[in-house]
């Protein structure tokens, strides 16, 4: 392996220059075609025995020497131990940083890595579902970190400290896999303290099932944000403005809204009535907008006299699922649903 030269030229000469600043060597070296900076967990350790010691590989795409203007791709460091074996992504880049600040960003991290490895303090690796769930989240404002211990993701309100986060109101993402019986995805339900203090489930906040896209990541991250904002969004709120705009005010029934199909019926009258109802696809209670999946509409005619069940059938819509839309937009066209039946049921 060659040493990087001390003049920066290229972008491994910029990343060589932050880890030297910490007294961190860096060295170039090829594997399969890709160029990486090797770094030594100790930087005591000779140039010619770094791959057969714990060590630090980065790279930018697959070539760490390039020009600094053909610097495209943010750096990932990767912890390998003596026997090559990989062990833990340290750093996965910020492609909103420049290449000196995320130079700088990832010589920090190999410097505390280092340091915990050679103290026998090393964090346990974080799988990399974990950690997009973790970026994610800490990228639409609240704080995030995983629980190794139970192998989830905790989310907490940014202005609480990680040490307090699950002593009060957080979320827990439990990440799934397919040999769990769950066609992999993650689920997030909310936690809050008891009239006793102890803590409790409040709701689901998020679900979802299959391999996690960039949408479903950014969609449970959004759902996390909102349900931690004051005040909370609520799809119910975005519903109720979509059915105002069209002069109509539901009667609220639980989790779902009641619209009497005949003009005239108000208070109790309604449950004797004709009347439609509308529910959230999803779980019970007023769910968040990004974890929106749906509205759904059952019409229910006059009650049954046999046994005085409202006998109901789905109208809206159809198929069911799967979702359509971000919830403002499918709020909008369920309320010009609704009017189009009272105009219907009218005449």
């Amino acid at each position: 392996m060659a040493s990087v030269p001390s003049t920066p030229r290229t972008e491994g000469d910029v990343m060589s220059a932050a880890l030297a600043s910490h007294g961190f060597p860096s060295f170039l070296n090829e594997e399969g075609g890709i160029v990486y900076l090797a770094v030594p967990v100790d930087p005591e350790t000779k140039d010619a025995e770094i791959l057969l010691h714990p060590h630090i590989k980065i790279a930018s795409g697959e070539d760490a020497d390039r020009r600094v203007d053909e610097h495209d791709a943010p750096w990932v460091a990767s912890l390998y131990g003596a026997d090559l074996e990989f062990v833990d992504t340290i750093y996965g880049g910020d492609e909103t940083l420049g290449i000196e600040d995320d130079s700088r960003a990832c010589a920090e991290a190999v410097v505390t890595h280092a340091a915990w490895w050679r103290a026998g303090t090393l964090p346990a690796p974080v799988p990399a579902p974990a950690e997009r769930l973790v970026n994610a989240i800490r990228q639409a404002g609240p704080g995030a970190f995983y629980d190794a211990e139970d192998g989830v993701v905790i989310a907490h309100r940014g202005d609480v400290a990680q040490e307090l986060a699950v002593t009060g109101a957080h979320l827990v993402l439990q990440l799934h896999r397919a040999s769990d019986g769950w066609s992999d995805g993650f689920t997030v339900t909310a936690w809050a303290p008891g009239l006793r203090g102890d803590l409790s489930e409040v709701a689901q906040v998020f679900a979802c099932r299959g391999l996690l896209s960039d949408e479903l990541v950014e969609r449970g991250a959004r759902a996390v944000s909102e349900w931690l904002s004051e005040p909370r969004p609520s799809a119910g709120a975005l519903l109720l403005a979509a059915l105002a705009e069209q002069g109509i005010v539901p009667v609220r029934s639980g989790s779902s809204y009641v619209v009497p199909l005949l003009p005239g019926v108000t208070g109790e009258a309604v449950w004797s009535s004709e009347y439609l109802r509308i529910s959230g696809q999803s779980w019970a209670g007023d769910h968040v907008p990004a974890a929106h999946i749906g509205w759904a509409i059952s019409r229910h005619p006059n009650p049954d006299h046999a046994n005085g069940n409202p006998v109901c059938a789905t109208v809206y819509p159809t198929p069911l699922y799967p979702a359509r839309g971000e919830c403002a937009t499918d709020s909008a066209n369920t309320a010009a649903y609704v009017a189009d039946r009272l105009a219907t049921a009218s005449h």
